[in-house]
């Protein structure tokens, strides 16, 4: 029988208090922003929140649509699947989420890499953003941020990204741009397709590669399958 998470509360008459009781737990915006991309399955789900308990998502949800932030719709066929979706409530996450994530992305990019040395690597999971082992390969991505390079190296077993500093030999991809361009990009304000085309965002390799490096990283769908068309076309 699985256990369920004791809840944790503010008690406090605070508006961000009570933002923080409804989704501020572990996995919560995780789940958000998953959502973002459109309804998901129940099964498309659990890739996001890989490394959880097993009756986290449940859990999740079942806060998320108490709070409305989460609906969820059944097909119309019998046996169809039950997907779920952001409210207008949840919608309003959105720019929250975005903020975040350019926080986190300064975070990242900081004195790469991580760590006691400027030798030791930084391993981080990537089978999150690639649900589909065919889609992964082993190969190396060549990053150079406001001048400072550091490699992303993607491991199979695993599907796994390993950071280092420096510039790769061997790198099938080679991307040079600013932080700040960036953080445009994952705010929506820029695209990947605009920023590749007004050249802030420098892109040496195939088309092929490209995809498969911001797939790996977990960019949004829809940047990479604007940028995609622009490539090929």
């Amino acid at each position: 029988m699985a256990l369920t998470e004791s809840r944790r509360t503010y008690n406090r008459f605070d508006p961000l208090s009570a933002a923080l009781e409804e989704v501020g737990d572990r996995w919560t915006l995780i789940i958000v922003r998953a959502l973002m991309n459109g309804p998901q399955r129940y099964t498309d789900l659990k890739v996001f929140v890989k490394g959880s308990g097993s009756n986290v998502l449940a859990e999740r949800l079942r806060r998320l649509a108490d709070a409305g932030v989460v609906t969820r719709t059944v097909g119309s066929r019998v046996g169809a699947d039950v997907t779920y979706q952001l409210t207008d409530r949840g919608w309003a996450l959105a720019p929250v989420i975005e903020t975040l994530v350019r926080f986190g992305l300064r975070s990242m990019l900081m004195g790469v890499p991580g760590g006691s040395s400027a030798d030791e690597p930084d391993v981080f999971d990537a089978s999150w953003a690639l649900s589909d082992p065919g889609l992964a390969k082993e190969e190396s991505y060549e990053w150079v941020v406001d001048g400072e390079a550091f490699t992303l190296s993607i491991v199979v077993p695993g599907l796994q990204i390993v950071r280092t500093r420096g510039r790769s030999k061997a790198a099938v991809v080679k991307l040079e741009t600013t932080t700040e361009l960036l953080e445009q990009v994952l705010a929506r304000t820029a695209s990947l397709e605009s920023a590749a085309k007004s050249g802030g965002m420098r892109l040496k390799g195939s088309p092929q590669a490209v995809r498969r490096m911001f797939t790996a990283i977990g960019f949004p769908p829809d940047q990479i399958d604007s940028l995609w068309a622009s490539l090929v076309s």
